[in-house]
């Protein structure tokens, strides 16, 4: 539905994205090893694009490239989360050698608001 301006209108949203594994345009988006969780590698996801007017619940999970590669991508859990991105840490210790290595993609989705659409 539309709204008159500031009305306050706001609507359900989902969003998708991948976030490759590596990123050499954009370094801030690639694995790094983690002085806030010790031992773990995180990474910077962007949601810009989705246009979200708050924090959205973000739910990931991460994948080879192509399904290939000489080990398994960890778990992850969110940390860090705005209305335009948002971290990834991954469960078990891992390093950013060792990820990059394995070149584990994230695959996410995330449901929050947008504001109205002005019809």
């Amino acid at each position: 539905p539309g709204s008159q301006p500031g009305s306050g209108c706001r609507e359900p949203t989902i969003c998708s994205g991948v976030s490759l594994h590596s990123d050499p345009i954009h370094p801030i988006y690639c694995w790094w090893d983690s002085s806030f969780y010790r031992g773990r590698v995180g990474k910077r996801v962007d949601m810009s694009g989705c246009g979200f007017i708050s924090t959205a619940v973000v739910t990931t999970t991460s994948r080879t490239l192509n399904g290939q590669s000489t080990g398994s991508c960890p778990g992850l859990f969110t940390s860090h989360v705005t209305m335009s991105s948002f971290n990834v840490y991954s469960v078990e210790e891992l390093s950013e050698e060792e990820i990059g290595e394995i070149t584990c993609d994230v695959h996410w989705i995330a449901t929050g608001y947008s504001a109205c659409s002005e019809e």
